[in-house]
């Protein structure tokens, strides 16, 4: 019931988005797209493979599929961006490394961004999930079918990193920059935060960091109007069946999280 309440709520969402289009909504606009695993675990941010290839299959016929950097550069230049998505993958798993960048590769998609936490220790922290070697990020970098960049060094939620001391968030950033930076000879300047938490103290400073885009895992499409040390993605994992996944490439994700903050706003009054 919970599934089908869901699918009908996003279909609203759709036709909602759809009808303000007409009247000058923009109905669609670039996408970034969240993954965690891909694979048969049992991980709820988990994508079996048959979907993950199926999904890649539907991009491949619907959307232009850039590197997020490209996506990122377009939108800062107000160029028009709207059939556009882009790939990233946080943690980074055996599986990433593996069937994930093989598949990128077959399908001729440029490098999908993996926000890497660097302490490759197999951890329930992240789902117990099999992680990757350091050769095995190196080769995926150097075949150009995934780039990296920075989740941290332990997966530390910033906001509890920072309450613990400047020093301890620096080092959790820093550190995990280094380190891809050792494995692949990439800069890193773009952060995903770990867990999605982050606060307008943390944001800044990341910036002063000199990192240079911040992304969380709240939903939504991309404009140049977003906070560049906070741009929302569109998560994809266990529960998105195919008909959400389509729904989500358009601006009805962004319709379905107004609805949701007025009902919170509203809960809140009463």
């Amino acid at each position: 019931m919970k599934k089908i309440l869901k699918n009908i709520f996003f279909a609203v969402s759709f036709i909602t988005a759809k009808l303000a289009s007409f009247f000058g909504y923009s109905f669609k606009r670039p996408v970034i797209l969240l993954y965690h695993s891909v694979g048969e675990n049992n991980s709820k941010y988990t994508v079996s493979e048959k979907n993950f290839v199926k999904q890649m299959e539907f991009l491949k016929r619907n959307k232009k599929v850039v590197s997020l950097e490209e996506l990122v550069n377009l939108v800062a230049s107000s160029q028009k961006t709207n059939n556009l998505v882009a790939i990233t993958i946080d943690d980074g798993y055996l599986d990433t490394v593996d069937f994930v960048a093989t598949k990128i590769k077959e399908f001729g998609f440029p490098p999908a961004t993996v926000f890497l936490t660097t302490n490759l220790d197999q951890s329930e922290k992240l789902g117990g999930i099999k992680r990757p070697s350091e050769e095995q990020i190196t080769r995926s970098y150097n075949e150009k079918s995934l780039v990296f960049e920075i989740h941290g060094q332990n997966h530390k939620p910033f906001r509890e990193a920072l309450l613990e001391g400047e020093d301890v968030l620096r080092s959790e950033i820093l550190d995990c920059q280094n380190k891809i930076f050792q494995l692949t000879g990439h800069s890193s300047t773009f952060l995903a935060y770990p867990s999605g938490r982050e606060s307008q103290e943390v944001r800044n400073f990341v910036n002063n960091l000199g990192i240079r885009v911040g992304f969380g895992n709240h939903y939504g499409t991309v404009s140049n109007l977003e906070n560049i040390m906070s741009l929302p993605r569109v998560q994809v994992d266990r529960d998105t069946n195919f008909f959400l996944f389509k729904i989500r490439l358009t601006r009805a994700v962004d319709v379905a999280e107004k609805i949701k903050r007025f009902f919170k706003k509203y809960a809140k009054r009463r």
